[in-house]
Parts: structure tokens; sequence; C-alpha cells
């Protein structure tokens, strides 16, 4: 079968220096081709296609960055000719677009030259022919524009590109597809998928014939290749997969983006991306490349490729992997919404992507544009936009203006959708030379439909289903949108994009569905510098005329060409190779030095040794940075902030404590309090681990006392006495180091002197507990390789999505110190308030606490929206489900709840704390002390909503919830010889300490956690969401359906999980490292009810283990 090795990253093609012309002292690169019909069988079926030098697809074009690219077209069809270069951006230059809105169709027979500077680009794109349905037959092929030597790689550098042409593909000839469409006849779902120009393996005996060749991918065992690939189809959106393998995403259409892994990737038509994939499996057998039809109900193969190890052990057999939902657009529009601009990184330039910061740019114009499916206007089918589908002139546009011919075009193309009968027409957009557009594509088709725009690359600033309105600005992404040239929108969907006019000339912006391209879906952009700019290219010496233009035709114009162009053979042969030591290698080398344990002096010879023998240059730097740590002076934990003893206890500590404040605003003297408990175990290698309690306004401190904390509390027996400390032999510190923090500040020991800062909220919070992170490290420098992870409860489901997405974009932007991220875990936590709202009733039918009739009742009368009821009868029937569980304790409904006849519901408007409030947080625990819940979670029936969230004394306007004794923290913590103890602040500085507090106004302004979920756990990072199974305040049911509700494949399918030779739970396990997980008979606080099982799964979950 037909196979291909990797291209190698080191490229040789014919290089020479100029000094003509605007492109002086850029190499110019030369290529000849000529464009003609080839027999090829891609499904099994002899058929007419287009190919380029006798190659289908036809070659990769692989220059760098600011190369003037020379390609010498003959086109050998029987009819005329274009080729476009999707996202080439043609600076200055849209002579070379290669559409018919800026140049004359090369005639059958004729050569003409294309001349163009791949100015300030990267990345990967494609070429293909632009007229009457030539795509659908072939003709197109790679550009990989490279990085400059001088800008390196937001990544390692991958030992081979592969590039992958995908696409749908009919046995009818692009003729008859184009007589289809100009019939009006739908072009039906496609024969086949084609990869690369092949067919799809035999995957299947039943849905695959024999015979038919397929694509084979050749690669090495422990090797990185890049992959970059092309949606070159007519119509369908395909889903891209390879088997057992992630795909590192690292760039779409020329922009850098953060690196997140993906399991799967919708890629529409005319979409580029490129991932990193590295071939880290066992190589048992050869693996899947899969590409296959989205929203298509389609009996016919997928596209299926062979990923080939060297050292296979036999063909790939079975199921193909599995896709996503065949209808699910939900999955789709997440998954795009996901993608997003590595601001930090640099491209085509040294300064990073993101120092252009598009969200700060006043918009100039704005642009509506409605689609409509195809339609009859004057006999003939048509689609359009904003009513009007595009009439080609005869005379190009472009041409049309620099002779000021007059009546060819006109600048009037409506903003918006108008109220008229569609029509035919040749109407421009007429931008502003450096203005800032905003476009809003509304797709009213049933289909998804690409639009794309030469000459730019935009940002995709926004998308959602529904009608686009003025509101829908406030869901835009105006920080790290991806910057791109090809855009999806959804059926009965939006998507809007901005875009900087900075570059002159008339550029086309199309639908990429070739149907609705072909009958008039395209518009072109007039953007006109009122000034005389002599660096834009001028009228081409060879540019060919037609229409009113056709006079100037001269006989030698389609005679113009380099005789100097190397075959292709003599492009491809130069391949030189670099003995390379491997990072496996490397990183073995690196433990050997790290742990020798050989004095100073020899340590110097031994690694000087080991730089001789090294031969890789990131790896030789990699090796100098250890030397340095040698030499250089290094810190260590502040021996001001150790902890020596503490009132109440008389042992030894099992590990170091230390505590104290992080300073994280000088000028406003706001100061972040921690208490950290190193690992009992190897606190040089174990992970640092952050926690978060909830409220919004309750101090950690909840947790180191009530919960996982190095001891257990026993209340003092005489009031006035402190309580006695036993160390917890289910301590969390037993495998990680531990970091408790009081945030934000104006909660527990945390204070600022300036009391605006307890105005706050989450992405306030989130900020300010990244910075004291960066400042905790820079005190703790001996951690910082240490896996670092962060968790948190209750209310803390949105402080631990929100500061984890904080220290993502650190990293991203290369912030110092560097912290060794590794996931979060997040227990009963607060996540979306739709998910939270709903999930009380099915719940409580499912414990078993309402009937039957009742769920069925409220179930159809609520219509499944319980959280945010319409209508009287719903209302009542929620009143009654209310009540059934009234005298329940909401945070475990095993416990008992104890309360006098003279307690009081709490009620403000609709936020109710019921009876079952009156005796919070009783459990079974060797220290009868931990008995209440204030503080946990946000309460029943208050689900948390935008805007400002009341703190648990406000709600209760003050007064203290019956049965909920926490004198025992309370008394220790405002005890002056604990505070001096730990190093905290007096009263009269930081204030009293409260378990939870009212002196900060907090706005929950994050929305819903669940994006944050998505785009922490697609690059990669691993989370843990468990639920104690019992608790009716933030139950099991709503964090099940929302993570769930990612659309993440299933790899560890619902089982039992189990600690002590005993079932503590049940677990599912998702791609992309996502896990959810139960504890059997536990409520709100896990770690509180079970203590020992929590240990377990918190052990197996840090260690990358199974649960």
């Amino acid at each position: 079968m037909p196979s291909i090795a990797p291209c190698s990253c080191i490229y040789g093609v014919l290089v020479l220096f100029l000094v003509t012309g605007s492109f002086a002292g850029d190499p110019y690169v030369f290529f000849d081709w000529t464009v003609s019909y080839l027999i090829a069988s891609p499904l099994g079926i002899k058929q007419q296609v287009i190919g380029i030098n006798g190659q289908f697809p036809g070659p990769t074009l692989n220059v760098t960055t600011n190369w003037n690219v020379v390609v010498n077209v003959k086109n050998d069809l029987d009819e005329p000719l274009l080729i476009t270069w999707n996202g080439v951006q043609h600076r200055k230059n849209s002579w070379q677009d290669g559409v018919l809105g800026t140049n004359c169709p090369i005639p059958a027979g004729w050569n003409w030259t294309y001349q163009f500077q791949v100015k300030d680009q990267i990345g990967s794109f494609f070429y293909f022919p632009s007229l009457n349905f030539q795509r659908s037959a072939g003709g197109y092929g790679g550009i990989i524009i490279n990085n400059r030597d001088i800008i390196p790689l937001p990544f390692a550098v991958p030992d081979a590109d592969v590039v992958l042409f995908i696409s749908d593909w009919y046995t009818k000839s692009h003729k008859k597809l184009r007589k289809d469409v100009e019939d009006g006849k739908d072009l039906g779902v496609p024969d086949g998928i084609l990869i690369n120009g092949f067919g799809p393996y035999r995957y299947d005996e039943a849905l695959v014939q024999g015979g038919i060749s397929y694509q084979i991918i050749n690669i090495e065992p422990g090797n990185t290749y890049r992959f970059r690939v092309h949606n070159v189809g007519i119509s369908t959106s395909l889903n891209f997969r390879i088997q057992n393998h992630n795909l590192l995403l690292v760039e779409t259409e020329g922009s850098y983006t953060m690196q997140q892994n993906y399991t799967n990737m919708d890629i529409h038509v005319g979409q580029s991306y490129s991932f990193l994939v590295t071939m880290d499996q066992t190589a048992s057998s050869d693996y899947y490349i899969v590409a296959s039809p989205r929203y298509v109900n389609s009996s016919k193969a997928s596209g299926v490729a062979i990923l080939h190890y060297a050292n296979s052990q036999g063909p790939a057999s079975g199921p193909l992997p599995d896709p996503p939902n065949e209808y699910d657009m939900y999955f789709s529009m997440s998954q795009a919404r996901s993608i997003r601009w590595n601001i930090s990184a640099g491209a085509a330039r040294p300064n990073p992507q993101g120092s252009f910061k598009y969200g700060q740019i006043t918009v100039t114009d704005v642009y509506v544009i409605v689609n409509r499916p195809a339609e009859l206007i004057d006999g003939k089918w048509c689609t359009t936009l904003n009513g009007i589908s595009y009439l080609t002139p005869s005379t190009p546009l472009k041409l049309a203006q620099q002779y000021n011919i007059p009546g060819v075009y006109k600048l009037d193309f409506p903003n918006t959708q108008m109220n008229r009968h569609p029509k035919v027409d040749t109407s421009l957009i007429n931008g502003t030379f450096k203005g800032f557009m905003e476009i809003i594509f509304q797709n009213n088709d049933t289909t998804v439909q690409s639009y794309h725009l030469d000459g730019y690359a935009f940002f995709v600033v926004g998308m959602d289903f529904g009608v686009w309105t003025e509101n829908s600005r406030g869901t835009y992404n105006k920080w790290d949108g991806v910057a791109r040239s090809t855009t999806q929108v959804f059926p009965g969907a939006w998507t809007a994009i901005l875009v900087s006019l900075d570059n002159a000339g008339i550029w086309n912006l199309r639908a990429e569905n070739l149907d609705s391209w072909y009958l008039g879906q395209e518009v072109y952009l007039s953007i006109m510098n009122p000034e005389i700019d002599k660096s834009e290219v001028p009228l081409p010496d060879n540019t060919i005329y037609c229409g009113a233009l056709s006079s100037l035709q001269k006989d030698q114009a389609r005679r113009y060409s380099f005789s100097c162009a190397p075959s292709p053979a003599a492009i491809s042969s130069f391949n030189p190779t670099v003995e390379m030591e491997t990072e496996a290698d490397a990183f073995v080398r690196e433990e050997k030095i790290m742990e020798a344990a050989i004095p100073f002096q020899q340590s110097i010879l031994f690694i000087v040794k080991e730089l001789a023998m090294a031969k890789s240059g990131p790896i030789l730097c990699r090796i100098f940075c250890m030397l340095l740590s040698f030499v250089l002076p290094t810190h260590s934990a502040p021996e001001t902030a150790l902890v020596t003893q503490l009132p109440g206890f008389s042992g030894t500590f099992p590990s170091k404590h230390y505590s104290g404040y992080v300073t994280i605003d000088e000028s406003q003297g706001k100061r972040l309090f921690y208490y950290f408990v190193e690992s009992e175990r190897n606190p040089s290698k174990d992970p640092v681990v952050l926690w978060l309690n909830g409220g919004p306004g309750c101090s950690s401190f909840d947790g180191f006392v009530y919960e996982h904390g190095p001891f257990n509390f026993e209340a003092a027996k005489t009031n006035g006495d402190l309580p006695k400390l036993h160390l917890n032999p289910y301590s969390w510190s037993k495998v990680s180091s531990f970091l408790y923090l009081d945030s934000p500040a104006g909660v527990g020991l945390s204070y600022s002197k300036n009391e605006t800062d307890y105005i706050t909220g989450d992405i306030k919070t989130a900020t300010d507990s990244h910075a004291f992170l960066l400042k905790w490290f820079e005190l703790y420098p001996e951690f910082l390789s240490n896996p670092f992870f962060i968790s948190g409860e209750s209310y803390a489901g949105i402080y631990v999505p929100t500061l984890a997405y904080e220290v993502v974009k650190g990293l991203d932007a290369g912030v110092k110190p560097v912290l060794n991220f590794k996931g979060y875990l997040v227990g009963n936590g607060v996540t979306d308030d739709e998910f939270d709202g709903n999930a009380l009733v099915p719940f409580a039918h499912g414990m078993g606490l309402i009937p039957d009739e009742l769920f069925e009742e409220v179930t159809k009368e609520c219509t499944g929206n319980f959280y945010n009821p319409l209508g009287e009868t719903c209302e009542s029937k929620l009143e009654k489900v209310y009540q059934d569980v009234e005298g329940l304790n909401i945070y475990d409904i095993l416990e008992p709840c104890y309360y006098g006849s003279n307690i009081k519901e709490v009620t403000d408007a609709k936020i109710r704390l019921p009876s079952s409030f009156r005796q919070l947080g009783e459990t079974e625990r060797p220290l009868p002390v931990r008995k209440r819940m204030f503080g946990r979670a946000w309460p029943f029936r208050a689900p948390v909503r935008p805007g400002i969230v009341p703190t648990w004394p406000q709600l209760l306007n003050g007064e203290s919830v019956p049965c909920t004794d926490d004198e025992v923290a309370t008394s220790w913590l405002n005890n002056e010889a604990v505070r001096k103890a730990i190093h905290a602040e007096p009263e009269s500085v930081s204030g009293t300490w409260e378990l939870c507090t009212d002196r900060i106004t907090f706005h929950h302004d994050a929305g819903s956690m669940i994006k944050y979920h998505r785009n922490l756990t697609l690059r990669g990072i691993r989370a843990l969401i468990f639920s104690g199974d019992h608790d009716m305040c933030v139950p099991y049911t709503g964090s099940e359906a929302w993570t769930r509700s990612m659309g993440y494949d299933i790899v560890d399918e619902w089982r039992p999980w189990t600690s002590n030779g005993q079932v503590a739970g049940y677990t599912q396990g998702y791609a992309n490292n996502l896990t959810f997980l139960t504890m059997k008979g536990a409520g709100h606080t896990v770690p509180e009810y079970k203590p020992r099982e929590a240990l377990d799964f918190y052990s197996r979950f840090l260690a990358g283990k199974p649960i």
C-alpha cells in the first residue's frame, strides 16, 4: 500500500538572494507546476482527478517567514484556472490572491506566474483551484511557513512533519457536481472520505471493498511528529482522531495556540490545524488514523489511514475509535471555544502574539452578515449574504479599480439583512483602511458553514446558538481569542470576528462550502489607503487582462516563466540529517547528574563530562542550567516562618510546619495568611497541594481544624481552656505537602490596610491567589520542582478552577517562577447555576425522599427546569418537594438534626435556610467536636447567581446558627499564644478570627465553571471531581451531570472503587484526565465524614494511579 515517511523538518530548495523590487534582501524560492487531469480510483472506481506535476494531492510549498515564492503554473486542464493560497495574506499584494475579484483566470493551455512574499507569517495552510468547483476534484496541496531561526518555536522541535489532507469525496466529476448544484440539487451524502487522496483502509469488510489503496504513515517509536491537518473538502465537517494517541494542539492557520490535548478534533471545511503527536504506544499493532463525517446520516465508510510503528507487531484491527455524538453540535461548539491564542508565544516576529491587544481597540464598522440557503432568484438557484447573491463581473474588481472603470461594482453592501427580496448584484463592503471591523455571521442554513477572509487573520471572539443581539457582545473573548482566517458557523447560530483592516487591497470573503460559494455566497472588501503607499505592490508586469480590458492583453504575458525553476526531484533531494540525542536519553542523563552523590568538585567534573557527551543544543542548555544550580546560591524556606510548637499539642511534629503572611500588594498592605505542612513522607519529591475552603468568606482553617489537617482537635472540658491536639492518622500531609490559604483578604487571618480591598469577587480572588502563589514559591523555591495541585470544596468549586486558569495563563506568559502545575481536586463544588440548581429533585427522588408520583409531576410541570421555575404549578410542586425534605440535614441526609421549637427559619426573599440548617454536620468522629457545617457550602435553595453573593453572617442577619458550635476553632485561633506561635498578627491588626466573615462584599463574576474545566482539562491538566453521595446541598447528581456534559469520551466506565477491601464509592473516568468520584455515605465535607477513604483516593490521584 502507498506509504509516506514524515517530512524532515530540515529541508532544501533552490534559493536565490535578489536585490530588486519590494522584496529586496529576502530569499526567493521557485516552483514549476503543471496542473492537469489524472486518472485515479480513490474509492475503487476510476475517475478523473486534478493533479499537479502528476501528484494528487499536489506538492507542498515548504518555505520560511518573509521568503518570496515564485510559482509558474501551466494550465493543462480544459477550462480556466486560478490557484488561491488559503490563509496566505499577500501583504499589500492582492494581485496574487488567485480569485476572480483580483485576477483574470488562466485560460486552458496558458501559463501564469504567481509571485508573492509570505510576509510576517508562520503556520499551516493550503492552496487549491478557486474556480468552477474544481477543488472537489483535487488540485490542492499544503503550505508550510516555518519560523525564522531567530524565533524559537513555543514547543520542542518535532522530529518531522506529517501533512494530511482530509476531504469528503464524490465519484461524480466536478463538472457533474457543478451542474447538480446549478439545478438546485442537494449534493447528498458523500461517497466516502479521503485522506491524502486515498480511500479507507479495509477496517470493515462490509463497508470497504477490497483493493482500495490507503495511506500509511510510517513513524519511529518515541518520536514526536507535527501533524498538519487540512479539511480540503467540499461541504462536510470531519472529525479527526488517531487511535490511542492524544492530539496536542499547537497551531491553527498561522497562530500558535494554547497547548491543549484533544482525543479528537472537529475540522470544518477550509480549516487547518497543527498537532504534536508523540508515538508513545506499545505498537502491539498498527493504529487507525480516522476522519469521519459530522452531522451526516451516512452508512458510508469513514476515511481511515494507518499509523505504522517501525516495531509494529501486526495490522490494525477491531472497531474504529469512537467519534463524538454524531449530531452533538454543542460538543463541537464547546471544543471550538476552547481553542485559545498563545499570547506569550512569538510567531513571525519576536514580540509575543498577545502584544496586539485586540480587545482594547475601538470598533469602527459593524456588519451582521446573514446567510440564506439556496433559493430561486430570477429563475436561477442562488445563495445570498444579506439578501445579495454575488455576481462575478467579467472584469476583475482589482483591475477595474486600477483603471477606474465605472459600473463594474458598487460599494454599497448592506451592514445587515435588508427587508427586501433577494437579488443578484456586485456589491462590495467599503472598509476603512486601518479601521477595526466587527463581523457577525448568522447562519440560517441547516448545515455548518465555514467562512474565510483572504488577506487577513481575524480574531474569533464569540459563537453561540440563537440570534445574535447587541447583548451577545457581553460573551466575547477579548483576551485570547484565536487569530485565524477560516471560522465555522453552526446552523441556527452565530459567530463573531474582529479584524484590523491594515492590508490595503480588495479581499475575498467567502463561504468555504463549495456549493454555497458557487451559488453566490461571497463578497469582497475594498480596503483603500487614502494616501499614496509606495510599498504597495504595483500591477504585475505579467497581468492577464479580460472583460473590459481584453484589448490590453499581450501575448507575452501568458509566457512569463522562469527557466531556472528546479524540478520537484531537485527540490526534495537535499535532506541532510543530524545525529540527535533523544529526549529519553537526556532525561536519563539529567537523573544521573541530579542524583550523583559526590562532592562538589567531583560534581563539576562529572557534569562537564556529561556536557561533552550531549549532542543536542537544547539538552546542552538544560544540563548547563543544572551546572549553574550547583554553583549559584539557593534559597530555602524562611526560618522565621518555622512553627516550633503549638498550644494544645505536647508531642513532636511529624514534619516541619511553616506559617505567616505573604504581602501581595505593598501599596495597600494586602496580606494573605498561610499555614504550610511539609509532607511526612518525602517533602523533596511529594506534591505540594493548595487547599481552599468556600463560603465565600470562609477560612481554610476550616479544613485544617475539622477535616484533613495534621491534628484532631479535642474540645476543652473547661470553659476558657484551649482544645487538645492529637495527631491525625488520616492527614493529607501523610502523602503531600499541604498549604492552607485564607483568601481573599478579609477572610480568616488575612487582611488589608485598605478596606476597599474587601470588595472583591471570583476573578479578583483568583488573581490575588495567583499573586500569592508566585511570591510564596519565591520564599520556598525548593518546592518549585515538586508537582503542584490546587484543591478545595464547596464554593471553592469556583475558587479552584478560576485560580487554576490564572496559573496556566501565567505559565503561557512565561511568568516566573514557573509552577509545576499538574492538576486540581474539587469536592462537592459549586460549578454551574443550572446544573447545581437542577440537581436536588433527582437526588431526592433517587434517595427515596420523595415518591415517584411527586417526582413525575414536578418533572412534567417544570419540564426539568427546577432551578428557575416558570409558572405557579411548577412552583407549588417544588414547594411540596421542599416540604418533604425539610427536616433533613441537607449536608448529610443520614445524620440527625437536633433543634428546639423556638428555632425559626432564616428567610430573605427567595433565599431560605431550612430547619435542617439548625443542626448541621453531625458526624461520627473519634472526637465529637466536629459537628457543624457553618460556611461549608452555599445554602439550600440559594443557588449561586451572578452578582453579589451574600456571606453566611449576612444571610443570618448577624445571628449565629443554633447547634453549630465552632468554638474549638474560634477559641484556638483567637488565642494570643496560638497567634504568636503561628506568626499571625494580633486581633488589633488582622481582626477577630471567624470561620466565616461578613466583612467582605463578594461578587460572583466568573459565570459557569464548566468552561474553565474544559479549558484546563483539554490542556492536559488532571482533574478529580469528588462528591459525598449523601450531600443534599451540592448533590452528586449535579456534579455527575456536568462532568458528563463535557462530552469527553468515557475511558473508565462507571465502577466501584475500594478502600480497605470495601466498596467506598463509584467512579467514572473521562478522556483528557477528568475523573468523577463519589464517596459512599459521606456528606458535604468528604474528608470529615470518611477520613480514611478520602486519604486513599487522594493518595492514588496524586500518584497518577487508578482509583
